[in-house]
């Protein structure tokens, strides 16, 4: 098996020498061919500074790219996707918020073909939170899941769509990400809308998760954000119902 793991990073300077040694000790472990792509969205600290003196001086082997303005995690992720090798891609938040090892029951749901896409998910009954999220953040994804299941009419059986783990069939992603229009927070509804309108199975799977203490993500700052990517969101399925 192939596997490539791509890693969005955004002034992750502290966090992400740890993230590629864990992704690389990963597929040593599991046995797997593939390959580790780290996507920088025009970070302002010394991120891109770190990875390539890790490239120089380190043993890790990883392909570093570069967007030289933020453009969003949704570009970032798009970025690593579009240019992964492997069978199947698997993108990770930065932090290790969720152990690599439950990238293998992901997979398994794929090459076992029950599903072209599986995302882990934070509530579903077997999963387990080490660290729980503020309650601020707690409000707000009730608040969130609330109007992407109303308005965008995510079906009510899919109980996490922004976890940062997912994994997919490299062909199929590509093809979605070709055309992912999101470049910011809420990419994974598009992706998620997309695959289900073009017959693509999806599932989730149970994973443990802790919450990242030095997360980027603040959501009632970025509320005026989201709502008007879910908007054009929106416009941009209605646009693909009247040219299907």
């Amino acid at each position: 098996m192939h596997l490539s793991i791509v890693i969005p990073v955004y002034n992750e300077q502290v966090k992400i020498s740890k993230d590629i040694r864990l992704a690389s000790e990963y597929l040593l472990n599991a046995k797997f061919k593939g390959e580790i792509i780290v996507v920088d969205d025009g970070s302002s600290d010394a991120t891109i500074e770190t990875l390539t003196k890790l490239q120089r001086t380190s043993t890790l082997k990883f392909k570093l790219l570069q967007h030289r303005a933020n453009q969003g995690k949704g570009s970032a992720v798009r970025t690593g996707i579009l240019a992964s090798r492997g069978d199947y891609v698997i993108f990770v938040d930065s932090g290790n918020c969720v152990p690599f090892r439950y990238a293998t029951d992901g997979l398994k749901l794929l090459t076992s073909d029950q599903c072209d896409l599986a995302f882990g998910s934070r509530k579903l009954t077997e999963s387990v939170i080490t660290t729980p999220t503020k309650l601020s953040r707690r409000i707000f994804s009730r608040l969130f899941n609330t109007f992407i299941k109303t308005y965008l009419h995510v079906p009510s059986t899919f109980t996490d769509t922004q976890c940062g783990f997912k994994v997919f069939k490299t062909d199929v992603a590509k093809e979605l990400f070709s055309s992912c229009q999101t470049k910011g927070f809420t990419f994974d509804v598009e992706i998620l809308l997309k695959a289900l309108k073009q017959g693509y199975r999806v599932c989730e799977f149970p994973i443990q998760w802790r919450s990242d203490a030095d997360s980027k993500v603040h959501p009632f700052k970025m509320s005026y954000a989201v709502l008007k990517e879910l908007i054009r969101t929106k416009k941009l399925l209605a646009r693909l119902d009247r040219a299907s």
